[in-house]
C-alpha cells in the first residue's frame, strides 16, 4: 500500500509538472492576445471539464457550449477556454486557435489566432512552457535546499584496484613527499576540473558524462592535504557508463531490517560468510572499533584491511541502545587479479592468481530452499550439468528455464549431490558468488594469457599466462608453495608475497599439488614468474566478505544557511541540470552512452515511486530534476516539440514567409517518427529490466 501511495504521489507530481508546462503557454497566449479553445491535462477524450457558463461536466463541454451559443446565450457570458483532465494521463496541450498538432501552418482570418499574431508573440508562447519549467525546477530546487536533503558524501570508500585512481601518483608527489599511489579511502573529493564537488552523485556523473579519452583533474582532501590526480574514465563493464572506479564510503551503521525479515538473513550470512557469524545482529547496530580504534565509516575499515598485510583484525559491534557489546575477528582475504572475458554480449569479471582460477562458491541462499539436503552458503561448486569444475562466469549458460540441473559441491570434505530446478524466468534459488571460494585452494581453470600493462595508446595487452606451462587438471587442488603449506588461498597469497622477488626478472617458486585423481601422488612444478606480473600481485590488497553493502550509506544534509543562500543553490542545481542533460545527448551521439542506459516512462515511474517513498523533499528533488530533463528536451530542434516550432518561426522571419505545408508536414512525420522510436526502445528497455528487478 505504500508503494502504492508513493506511486500516486509521483502521478500527482509528474501532472503538477505538465500544468506549469502548459500554464506557461496557456498565460503568454492570453498575454499576446490568442484565443485558447483547450487547456488540457492528459491526452485523448476528454474524462472531465469545466467552462465558464457551462460548469464541470463528464466528458467534453464542447456540445453544450455549441448549443448554449444556438439558443442565443451571448459569447461574453461563456467562457471561450475549455479546461479538461484527459483519459490518458501522458502529457497535455494547449489548443490555440489557428495552431493545429497536424497541420502547424494552418491559418485562421481571425486576429486573435495563433498564425495571425507576431513572430515576436508566437516565439514567447512557444518558449513560454520551457521557461516556466525552468523556474518551477529552480523553485523546487530552492525549498529542497532549505528544506535539507541528505545525499552520499563524496569520500572515496574504495577504489578498483585495476583502475587509474588506484595507480596513478599525485600531481607534485614528490614535493609533497607521498610515495604512495592512486587515490585513497578515506579521501574527500573536492573538486573535478575545477568545479566544487559537494555529493557523490556529482562524481558519478563527471566521469559518466567525460569526453572519450578525456582526462579529467581530480581533487582530493587526504587529512588537510589537497592533491591533485589526473585520470582519464574508463568504461564500467557492470554499468556500461565511463567511470573512474571509485565507489563511495558507508556509515559504519548496519542496514535497518526487521527481525526475520529477507534482509534480516542476508546480513547475517554476509557475517557468517566472514566467518563472525558469532556476532548476532540487530537493528541499529553499529561497528564501532577495530581494533581499539574508533571509527564513523566503513573506509576506515577498508584501510584498516588494507594496511593489516593480512593479519586478523577485531572488531567491535553495539547494538542501538549502545548496552550490548560483542567482538569479532576478521580475516582479511586477499584481492585477486582480474580477467575480462564475454559471453553472449556480457562482460565477465574472472578472479585469478597469475593465470589460476579458484573454483567459485555459492553467496547465498533463498530460506525456502535452505536445507541439508541442497545447496548452502559456501558450497563449493565442482559440478554444474556435464561442467566440471566450471568457472563463475561458466555457470550462467548451464542453468537454462523450466530445465532441471545436476550439481556437485563440496561442503567441508563431503561431496554432495542435488538437482536444481530452473523456474520460468532463470531462477535457481541460490546465488553463484564472483568471488572465488577461499577454502580449499582448489584450481577450476587456467587461464592461457592474461591482461598485462596497457600500450602507450591505452589499449589493454595480454601476455601468455604463467600457469599455463603448468596445465593443471580441473579440480587439482594446491597443497604448498616453497615448502610453505597452503589450505586456503589466503595462504597462497602469503606464501607467494613471501616467494616473489620484484627485483628479479624472474621468480621461480616450487609448486606442490594433488591432482582430483584417487590414489594419484602429490606432484611438484617449478612457477616461472616475470617481474611485471610478480609486481602486480605484490600490489594487489586485501579485502573482507563483510560487504560494504550490510551498511547504512554515508549521508551528508546539503542544506542552504538563509533564504539567498538557497536561491543560489537552486540557481547552481538548474544550470548543473541543464548542462548534464545537454552532455549526455553529446556522449550518446559520441557513443559512451548508449540508449540501453536510458529511461522512458516506465522507467523514471519506477525510479520516481522508489524517490518518492524516501521522503516528500526527494520527490520535490526528483520533480526538480525531471522538469529541467523537460524543459531541454523540449527545446531541442525536433518537429512537433517546443523547439521545432521555434525554428520554423526562425525561418520564417529570416524569408518573411511561414514554412511550406508540405515541408512542415513531413518533418512531422520525422519527428514523430524518432520520438515513437526512441519512446519503443526505452519502454522495451524499461520493461525488461523492471521484470529483471522483480524477479530478483
Amino acid at each position: 500500500m505504500s508503494t502504492f501511495f508513493d506511486f500516486l504521489l509521483l502521478l500527482l507530481g509528474f501532472s503538477l509538472v505538465i500544468f506549469v508546462h502548459e500554464l506557461g503557454h496557456f498565460a503568454v497566449a492570453k498575454w499576446v492576445g490568442i484565443k485558447v479553445e483547450q487547456f488540457a491535462i492528459g491526452m485523448g477524450p476528454a474524462l472531465c471539464s469545466w467552462r465558464k457558463g457551462i460548469g464541470i461536466r463528464s466528458g467534453s463541454t464542447q456540445a453544450a457550449y455549441d448549443a448554449a451559443l444556438r439558443k442565443g446565450v451571448p459569447e461574453s457570458e461563456l467562457g471561450e477556454t475549455e479546461y479538461r483532465f484527459n483519459y490518458l494521463p501522458i502529457g497535455g496541450y494547449v489548443k490555440m486557435l489557428g495552431q493545429e498538432d497536424l497541420d502547424m501552418a494552418a491559418v485562421v482570418h481571425d486576429p486573435r489566432s495563433y498564425s495571425s499574431r507576431p513572430i515576436w508573440a508566437r516565439m514567447c508562447v512557444v518558449s513560454a512552457g520551457v521557461v516556466m519549467n525552468l523556474i518551477f525546477a529552480m523553485v523546487l530546487f530552492v525549498i529542497c535546499f532549505m528544506w535539507g536533503i541528505k545525499t552520499p558524501a563524496p569520500i572515496i570508500g574504495g577504489v578498483q584496484s585495476e583502475s587509474l585512481a588506484a595507480i596513478t601518483m599525485p600531481n607534485d608527489a614528490a614535493k609533497l613527499g607521498i610515495t604512495t599511489p592512486g587515490i585513497l579511502p578515506g579521501d574527500r573529493v573536492i573538486a573535478i576540473n575545477g568545479k566544487p564537488i559537494r555529493t557523490w552523485e556529482q562524481v558519478v556523473m563527471s566521469a559518466a558524462l567525460a569526453k572519450p579519452g578525456e582526462s579529467l583533474h581530480v581533487q582530493v582532501d587526504r587529512r588537510g592535504i589537497r592533491l591533485g590526480f589526473d585520470l582519464v574514465p574508463r568504461e564500467d563493464h557492470d554499468t556500461q557508463f565511463l567511470a573512474l572506479g571509485l565507489a563511495t564510503t558507508q556509515s559504519n551503521s548496519i542496514i535497518d531490517f526487521k527481525p526475520g525479515s529477507e534482509t534480516a538473513s542476508f546480513v547475517q550470512s554476509m557475517f557468517e560468510r566472514a566467518d563472525i557469524g558469532s556476532v548476532h545482529t540487530t537493528p541499529g547496530m553499529k561497528l564501532t572499533e577495530v581494533d581499539g580504534q574508533p571509527i564513523d565509516a566503513v573506509w576506515q575499515l577498508s584501510r584498516a584491511i588494507d594496511e593489516s598485510d593480512g593479519q586478523n583484525l577485531k572488531l567491535t559491534f553495539t547494538d542501538a541502545q549502545g548496552d550490548d557489546v560483542q567482538h569479532a575477528t576478521l580475516r582479511p582475504d586477499p584481492d585477486f587479479m582480474i580477467a575480462q572475458v564475454q559471453h553472449d554480449s556480457t562482460w565477465y569479471a574472472v578472479r585469478h592468481v597469475l593465470g589460476l582460477v579458484p573454483a567459485p562458491e555459492i553467496a547465498a541462499v533463498n530460506e525456502s530452499k535452505d536445507d541439508a539436503s541442497g545447496p548452502a552458503i559456501g558450497d563449493v561448486i565442482e559440478r554444474v550439468g556435464e561442467v566440471r569444475w566450471p568457472r563463475a562466469d561458466e555457470t550462467a549458460a548451464v542453468f537454462k528455464p523450466r530445465a532441471t540441473v545436476p550439481v556437485v559441491v563440496r561442503r567441508g570434505d563431503q561431496q554432495i549431490k542435488y538437482d536444481v530446478s530452473v523456474t520460468r524466468a532463470g531462477l535457481t534459488g541460490f546465488q553463484i558468488s564472483d568471488m572465488p571460494a577461499m577454502s580449499p585452494p582448489i584450481v577450476a581453470d587456467t587461464l592461457a594469457t592474461i591482461p598485462a600493462e596497457e600500450t602507450s595508446d591505452g589499449e589493454p595487452t595480454e601476455v601468455p599466462s604463467p600457469a599455463a606451462p603448468l596445465n593443471l587438471m580441473p579440480g587439482t587442488r594446491l597443497v604448498s608453495i616453497d615448502g610453505t603449506t597452503v589450505s586456503t588461498w589466503r595462504d597462497v597469497f602469503i606464501a607467494l608475497r613471501s616467494a616473489l622477488d620484484p627485483t628479479a626478472a624472474q621468480s621461480m617458486v616450487l609448486l606442490t599439488y594433488e591432482l582430483p585423481i584417487p590414489g594419484h601422488p602429490v606432484e611438484s612444478a617449478s612457477w616461472c614468474i616475470d617481474q611485471p606480473l610478480a609486481r602486480e600481485l605484490l600490489a594487489l590488497q586485501w579485502h573482507s566478505q563483510l560487504g560494504v553493502n550490510i551498511f547504512e550509506p554515508m549521508l551528508e544534509v546539503q542544506k542552504a544557511a538563509n533564504p539567498i543562500a538557497a536561491v543560489q543553490m537552486g540557481l547552481d542545481r538548474t544550470w548543473s541540470m541543464i548542462v548534464t542533460t545537454y552532455q549526455t545527448l553529446d556522449r550518446l551521439v559520441r557513443g559512451t552512452v548508449d540508449v540501453k542506459q536510458l529511461k522512458g516512462p516506465v522507467g523514471i515511474a519506477e525510479i520516481g515511486t522508489k524517490v518518492a517513498g524516501q521522503g516528500f523533499a526527494y520527490l520535490l528533488l526528483f520533480l526538480g530534476i525531471i522538469n529541467v530533463n523537460l524543459a531541454v528536451l523540449n527545446f531541442l530542434p525536433i518537429p512537433i516539440v517546443d523547439g521545432g516550432l521555434m525554428v520554423f518561426l526562425i525561418i520564417e522571419k529570416l524569408k518573411g514567409s511561414p514554412v511550406s505545408i508540405q515541408i512542415q508536414n513531413a518533418a512531422t512525420v520525422v519527428g514523430l517518427l524518432l520520438i515513437g522510436s526512441l519512446f519503443l526502445v526505452t519502454f522495451y528497455n524499461d520493461v525488461i529490466n523492471l521484470i529483471g528487478n522483480l524477479a530478483s
